[in-house]
């Protein structure tokens, strides 16, 4: 299957579970975790939330956090920005968009998130290395997967070819394959932790070698 179509599927998919006002169960388990990390940290400058869904991080961010912090939000799904858009009431500038080509500019990011979403990538380094492109050379990444064990990767990644990738998953990963992804891609992680049964974070800064 092509990108394209791995996009397209992921598009429609996102785009129902946003007009039904869903929650992600998994996802939602780590936002409070999340918002632990990001409130020990001075935050400033500029966020965003790369494949931020319905805007609920940025909504959690917007409501604990100075004013002067400024917010982004991007996501493939236009129905899901829609809902954002309403959710934050012009406190984060949300934009449609492709996280192989995001449109933000180059190191204008202090704080990017990444979460849940990495398993829909069907080019996943070059994502990563669009994510490295926005951040300022000091920036921090906070990504936050999926982390499947051996026999259950093997058994969620035949499942998805059997169901022909219905949601625009591509493929799940375990926390080392992604560790070695990040690095591939010039992320350093500083932090790798478990924060819900099934999702890992990773706290990451630019890789110079």
């Amino acid at each position: 299957m092509n990108p394209d179509k791995f996009k397209s599927k992921s598009t429609k998919y996102f785009n129902k579970v946003a007009l039904q006002n869903r929650t992600i169960q998994e996802p939602a388990l780590c936002y409070d975790i999340l918002m632990q990390y990001l409130q020990s940290v001075p935050l400033h400058g500029c966020l965003a939330d790369i494949s931020c869904g319905t805007g609920n991080m940025l909504k959690l961010i917007s409501d604990s956090h100075p004013k002067d912090l400024s917010l982004y939000g991007v996501d493939l799904s236009p129905k899901s920005v829609e809902v954002a858009k309403a959710k934050l009431d012009g406190h984060a500038t949300l934009l449609v968009g492709d996280v192989e080509s995001i449109p933000l500019e180059d190191a204008s990011m202090d704080v990017v998130l990444n979460m849940h979403s990495f398993h829909h990538y069907p080019r996943p380094i070059h994502a990563l290395s669009e994510i490295k492109r926005i951040l300022k050379d000091d920036g921090v990444l906070y990504f936050v997967e999926n982390d499947f064990r051996h026999l259950n990767r093997i058994r969620a990644n035949l499942m998805l070819t059997l169901m022909n990738h219905k949601k625009g998953d591509v493929k799940k990963y375990s926390s080392r394959q992604l560790q070695k992804m990040l690095l591939a891609a010039g992320l350093k992680p500083l932090l790798v932790e478990r924060i819900a049964k099934h999702s890992v974070l990773f706290v990451c800064e630019k890789r110079y070698v």
